[in-house]
């Protein structure tokens, strides 16, 4: 497996048909995930925090014929703090170990970025994920898209 991430750039650049390729990617995967297999909207998936965002792609490098994208997640960075979105790992490969290696790539990021924490909206469903990799609960339930979620942090104790 290979996390590769990326920046959607301010200014048009040459690497900017590259940078769309892998965005578009990171759509369907979020496509089949989010709006096919859990019924979201496809109008509440894409919004405008894509363009601000760094994008983080996994990639199952040992595939047949070719690389075969598997999961996606983005990181927004705020004053202190990191938020993780749309963190998205196709059916084939959860409980590969694709997610958590994702997430630890953002981490790393969000922690060479400045960030002191990082905060996300997790699904009911994957509490057990996020609590394994050091997430702590606060607040109430709340629902979104029509999926029960909780507000999570994790302290980024390498953060200087």
């Amino acid at each position: 497996m290979r996390i590769e991430s990326f920046e959607i750039l301010p200014q048009p650049d040459a690497r900017d048909h590259e940078i769309n390729a892998r965005l578009a990617i990171c759509h369907e995967i979020r496509r089949i995930v989010f709006v096919d297999e859990q019924g979201v909207s496809s109008d509440l998936e894409w919004d405008e925090h894509d363009s601000p965002a760094i994008h983080f792609l996994g990639v199952d490098t040992e595939a047949a014929y070719e690389p075969k994208p598997l999961g996606t997640a983005r990181l927004r960075l705020f004053e202190g703090y990191a938020k993780a979105e749309r963190v998205a790992v196709r059916k084939e490969a959860r409980g590969t170990g694709l997610g958590r290696a994702i997430m630890l790539a953002l981490e790393e990021v969000a922690r060479s970025r400045g960030a002191e924490q990082i905060r996300l909206s997790a699904q009911a469903s994957a509490l057990g994920f996020y609590e394994q990799l050091g997430y702590l609960g606060y607040g109430e339930r709340f629902v979104e898209a029509g999926i029960d979620h909780l507000a999570m942090s994790k302290l980024l104790n390498d953060a200087k």
